[in-house]
């Protein structure tokens, strides 16, 4: 398995199952910016893998275990001062125990941080993690 496949296919699944999300694309440095020069569609979402670890498991055979941030940008409402917490809980759930054919064990979450938050817009960093083989002899 490539990072990229893993990427594309979350993408893929949180474009497929969280409608509300008005963009869904890899992360390429576009919340660097100023929050006022944001050219970001809200609500969105970034991903990007950002960690791997390994363990020897046997000869030239590794575990590896990704992890992988989902970066949730949302607008945060005037009246209320808050976002919409059930768009966060549908890309958790859309994520949770997805295997994607990749040969991989489950992604699960790990964890759920905010980032940033003002009174224009919130972002929320969420990580999942997976596991799977990967042999080095070849």
């Amino acid at each position: 398995m490539i990072y990229q496949d893993l990427e594309d296919k979350i993408i893929a699944r949180l474009e497929a199952e969280v409608p509300k999300l008005k963009s869904v694309e890899a992360y390429a440095g576009q919340l660097d910016q100023k929050i006022e020069q944001l050219a970001v569609r809200t609500p969105s979402a970034f991903v990007s893998e950002v960690d791997s670890k390994y363990s020897w498991v046997n000869g030239a055979a590794y575990e590896q275990k990704p992890e992988v941030a989902v970066l949730v940008v949302q607008r945060v409402k005037p009246s209320t001062g808050k976002v919409n917490r059930g768009i966060l809980e549908g890309v958790i759930e859309a994520l949770t125990h997805q295997t994607f054919g990749l040969g991989m064990e489950r992604l699960m979450p790990s964890r759920s941080t905010l980032l940033f938050t003002n009174s224009l817009i919130e972002v929320r960093d969420i990580r999942f993690q997976c596991s799977f083989d990967r042999d080095f002899s070849e």
